[in-house]
């Protein structure tokens, strides 16, 4: 069946993408507007006063040595941010005579963004999500874009707005604003661009921005590009793939995580009472035509080692370079010593240290410099299991997956290599241009005081293992249930992958995998976290408090301090409800007014944690009433969720503890969401004061986007997962405009 599948829709990629092309898309033609290339290009002003600004020439989305823009706003200082710039580079008006650009003609004005996960408080989801432009025409999300125009002072034209890619926060990420000819007057005589960020520090959303923009583009509409063409299905690899960048000198690894704090990562076989062996199974490879092209394994003297090239940067060196030759795939252990910056003693091309051999590089040893230690062919390629086993002694055994081979270090110079060690592994081009892919199965560290076995095949472990590579985008885990490997050039937007469980069936637009979007999330901090009084059914803020029942003293209150919140935190806490019975029977119904209107949760989850107060009064059943949770519709309509259980069940079985409470939301009426009823009924003969907690109330949702995507030298790429195949489990695959 998958031999059926794959040929099937091998064929129709082909046909599919011819048949989708209508001609009437044109390339663009892209005019650089500011590239952030040197210090020079800094000029942005902030008018909001939450912003600072910095060139950093550590951060460039092409890797040519150049920098970006880094840009930290912090939301609690104002309501929004304006940075800006000119062409001519004067920060506030246009000098004389003006500098301008014609962006009369131009389709969209695109820059690249980098989120910094490091420093930002706040996700990309709450930058997107924090705009309250009350201006006309500006947007309601993410960022705003506006011109200014030579000879207009004071007025800066809103063209459009953008929200940020997720994927921003593992890498540079391409963002496009699109301009309308003419909507503009005098779009030929820009200026220069404002970037506007508006946020509202009543939402209690308060922290920090922290992103890098690089590489503002205008575009143009060009000549007609070739239409886009299908490869065929290649069937997924399970492991993680790492992706050269094009640069040869670009390595692209994994590492240990050593950092030398209390318990060390012990991976060194000085003072081992075994032999030590680092290894790497490599599952997939280029072909053997990409002469040169090599994984590598290094082991690195030292902790905290973060740098991509630790092989040129560190003085000490020991490095497995796994390459292809015109003979086959050849491994070749070398080392230095104290030789930073450099590499002429690992690969023995110092003439004043190896000898004037007439080669540059000389396959020997040096006592106390470096060398070659030993070398194995596998003529079969690069596929199997990799490995270097150590003595304490120096004794060493290569291991390719076709042999081995023996070497040792000369006395002495092991002992460069005592703990801690740090190990890499990873791939390299060493040729221009080749935008080619490795897939690592697992690696491994066996005999040392400490050990490490990596499932690659699995997401990382952060507390083991780190990425340390030039280009990070182009390091990526294949889904678990991935059946395929698709890819499609030039990766023209204007097409839309598609698929049909047959060729003259329906063909529907392939949906990536499902994400959680969270909708609605309050922790109940501070007493600010919601209002309990002047109810007007028009959150934000919300509202929580006594709707009806039979207490007419019942109220709603913000309690404090770690006993009071769900995590402990004393700085922290939750809403308490408190209400008394009277008469042993009756019902008690609270209201939360969370949204303005309704909210569609389809396929959502409500969530909270609930505590009953030790203080709370019992009836004759032991339980604490009966609770019910209810979802409020647009008109306030009475929904019931799924949950309906005694309140002691609800809330674990006691008193005084918090619990959990999970409700899935389903596709029916309870997932139209405006506000939440919680009533508890009286169905224990209950006379006493009842006190109960609520804690980190949040609706989530589960959304299903378009299919991930990689671009790979400027083709797109995508992994095939079981779910995004149509529904007969086989079918065919397509490029379609639209």
């Amino acid at each position: 069946m998958k031999k059926t599948l794959i040929r099937k829709t091998a064929c129709l990629a082909m046909l599919g993408a011819a048949l989708a092309w209508a001609g009437t898309v044109r390339a663009q033609v892209a005019t650089n507007l500011f590239t952030f290339d040197t210090s020079a290009t800094t000029s942005w002003v902030d008018w909001g006063g939450e912003l600072t600004s910095a060139w950093d020439n550590s951060q460039d989305h092409t890797g040519n040595g150049g920098g970006s823009m880094y840009w930290y706003i912090d939301v609690s200082v104002g309501t929004g941010v304006a940075p800006f710039n000119n062409f001519n580079g004067n920060p506030y008006w246009p000098g004389s005579p003006a500098q301008s650009i014609d962006l009369s003609t131009a389709t969209n004005i695109s820059f690249w963004v980098k989120w910094d996960t490091g420093t930002s408080t706040l996700g990309i989801d709450s930058f997107n999500d924090q705009d309250y432009a009350s201006t006309p025409g500006w947007g309601t999300s993410g960022l705003d874009v506006a011109l200014q125009i030579n000879g207009v002072t004071g007025t800066w034209p809103h063209v459009g707005n953008t929200s940020f890619p997720r994927a921003a926060s593992n890498g540079w990420v391409q963002v496009n604003i699109p301009l309308t000819p003419g909507a503009v007057a005098n779009e030929n005589l820009t200026t220069g661009l404002q970037f506007f960020k508006w946020s509202q520090t009543s939402v209690g959303q308060l922290g920090i921005f922290a992103f890098w923009i690089d590489d503002i583009q205008a575009e143009y509409p060009g000549a007609p590009p070739p239409p886009p063409t299908l490869s065929p299905l290649a069937p997924a690899t399970q492991g993680l793939n790492i992706y050269d960048d094009g640069i040869s000198g670009d390595r692209q690894n994994i590492a240990t995580v050593v950092t030398n704090t209390g318990s060390d990562y012990n991976y060194s076989w000085i003072g081992s009472a075994n032999p030590v062996t680092y290894s790497v199974n490599i599952a997939k490879a280029p072909a053997a035509s990409y002469d040169g092209y090599q994984v590598q394994m290094m082991i690195i003297p030292g902790d905290n080692i973060t740098e991509t090239a630790p092989d040129w940067d560190e003085a000490n060196a020991l490095v497995l370079f796994i390459q292809v030759h015109t003979n086959g795939v050849i491994g070749q252990l070398r080392y230095k010593l104290n030789n930073a910056n450099n590499n002429s003693y690992l690969y023995g091309g110092d003439t004043n240290v190896f000898g004037g051999s007439g080669s540059a590089v000389t396959n020997t040893i040096v006592a106390g410099y470096g060398g070659l230690l030993c070398s194995i062919t596998n003529v079969s390629g690069f596929i199997g299991t990799w490995s270097v086993k150590i003595s304490s002694s120096g004794n060493i055994t290569l291991a390719s997956p076709g042999g081995t081979n023996t070497g040792a270090f000369p006395a002495g110079d092991a002992a460069a290599f005592a703990s801690p060690v740090s190990v890499f592994w990873g791939t390299q081009p060493d040729t221009a241009g080749y935008f080619q892919g490795m897939v690592l199965k697992n690696v491994a560290i066996n005999g040392s005081a400490n050990t490490l076995n990596v499932d690659l095949t699995q997401p990382l472990d952060s507390t083991k293992m780190a990425l340390r590579a030039s280009s990070s985008i182009y390091v990526f885990a294949t889904p678990t249930n991935a059946l395929y490997w698709l890819q499609w050039a030039p990766p023209n937007p204007n097409f839309t992958l598609k698929s049909a469980a047959s060729l003259t069936g329906t063909w529907s637009a392939v949906q990536g995998p499902s994400y959680t979007v969270t909708n609605f999330v309050n922790t109940f901090d501070t007493s600010g976290s919601f209002i309990n009084s002047g109810r007007n059914y028009n959150p934000p803020p919300i509202w929580i408090g006594y709707d009806f029942g039979d207490d007419s003293a019942a109220t709603v209150t913000w309690a404090a301090g770690p006993t009071y919140d769900a995590g402990g935190n004393s700085g922290s806490g939750s809403a308490k409800f408190n209400w008394t019975w009277a008469g042993g029977s009756g019902n008690e119904a609270f209201t939360m007014d969370l949204f303005a209107s309704a909210q569609d949760l389809t396929g959502g989850t409500l969530s909270f944690d609930i505590m009953i107060d030790p203080s709370s009064t019992a009836g004759t059943n032991a339980d604490y009433g009966y609770l019910n949770v209810i979802a409020r519709d647009g008109g306030y309509g009475w929904n019931p969720t799924s949950i309906g259980e005694g309140l002691l069940t609800a809330a674990g079985g006691s008193t005084g503890i918090w619990r959990h409470v999970s409700i899935p939301l389903g596709s029916g009426a309870d997932a139209s969401i405006r506000a939440l009823t919680v009533q508890i009924s009286n169905d224990g003969n209950i006379n006493g004061t009842q006190t109960i907690y609520i804690d980190n109330l949040q609706l989530t949702k589960q959304n299903s986007g378009a299919p991930t995507l990689y671009d790979i030298n400027a083709v797109n790429s995508t992994f095939i997962t079981a779910p995004m195949l149509p529904s007969s489990g086989a079918g065919f695959f397509r490029l379609s405009n639209p």
